[in-house]
């Protein structure tokens, strides 16, 4: 696939950290999360399935760091029409707390200090402050932090619901995010799509699996493989119709598309058979990134529950 629509990883980041797919309520998680232990390596691994998947793209995107010191807790680089740098600052529950029950009551002169030696020091473009702590419970300290860095240019809040959000997405979800928005006007992306949506989605999941098990190697599939991979949609679909009621006609459907519906022997499979913008669509993904390919496949095609497509949000595991 080639990209269509030039994202840069700022704009790209910005889109990621909109995101809002928890609660208020939710926020009160941030309470047993540390700075150090699970904060900063968490945040560092989102950008960089992010990055991951530009890399994959093209070649001008350089990397990411932990900094841990001249005001910025992670770095991310990239080259597009210049060098570019943004930084990251994270502000755990913890920290607010020590600010609000005064303890550190320095703790708005040191964040504005931070954010000075990021741009003399690191000479960041875009400063991101990602507040992890209760909404809630610390309403109040949130609005003030707004307040006193708004007349900070090219420096952006990202609030507790937001900040949770991309902390807890999966990476492959990410990854998902980011090619459909870079290559949203691909010829094979769309053509995959188009199949797709013509298809019920029991269909297409099952069709998808089962073409991901011929593009490995596999070329017979049992009765009890098949019943498997209907239970899998199932879970995923809690309005499925029982297998017993839903499964031979869903066989007889997919016999001739890479499916070899056999009435007295073993089921096979044939990989030329199987929609070609699929296959192609898999050795792309394959070559590109790898990993779990019929995941990141049923997200890009709008088949996988949590699909960027449906709007629905996974966590991370």
């Amino acid at each position: 696939m080639f990209i269509t629509h030039e994202l840069s990883p700022l704009e790209m980041l910005s889109e990621l950290v909109s995101l809002e797919g928890v609660s208020t309520a939710d926020t009160k998680r941030f309470e047993e999360l540390r700075h150090d232990e699970h904060l900063c390596p968490g945040f560092r691994d989102r950008v960089e399935a992010m990055l991951g998947t530009y890399k994959s793209h093209r070649t001008d995107v350089q990397d990411i760091q932990g900094m841990r010191d001249d005001g910025v807790d992670v770095q991310l680089r990239y080259h597009q029409d210049g060098d570019h740098r943004i930084g990251l600052q994270v502000k755990s529950h913890k920290e607010i707390v020590g600010w609000k029950t005064k303890r550190d009551p320095d703790f708005v002169m040191r964040l504005k200090a931070q954010l000075a030696t990021a741009v003399a020091n690191v000479d960041v473009d875009y400063y991101y402050v990602l507040l992890c702590t209760d909404e809630i419970a610390h309403a109040r300290q949130i609005r003030v932090i707004c307040s006193e860095l708004k007349q900070f240019d090219k420096v952006r809040i990202v609030r507790p619901r937001q900040a949770l959000t991309f902390f807890e997405l999966d990476d492959t979800w990410i990854s998902t995010f980011v090619t459909q928005i870079l290559c949203k006007s691909d010829p094979l992306l769309e053509a995959a799509r188009n199949k797709a949506s013509s298809m019920e989605g029991d269909h297409a999941f099952m069709l998808l699996t089962l073409m991901c098990m011929a593009c490995e190697g596999e070329r017979i599939v049992t009765d009890e493989r098949l019943s498997d991979i209907y239970d899998e949609w199932t879970e995923l679909s809690p309005t499925a119709a029982p297998a017993d009621e839903r499964l031979p006609a869903l066989l007889w459907h997919l016999d001739g598309n890479g499916f070899n519906f056999s009435t007295v022997g073993e089921d096979g499979l044939t990989i030329a058979d199987f929609p070609t913008s699929w296959t192609a669509l898999y050795f792309d993904q394959r070559h590109r990134l790898g990993g779990d390919l019929r995941t990141r496949l049923a997200m890009l095609l709008g088949i996988w529950p949590g699909s960027p497509k449906r709007g629905r949000l996974p966590r991370k595991r």
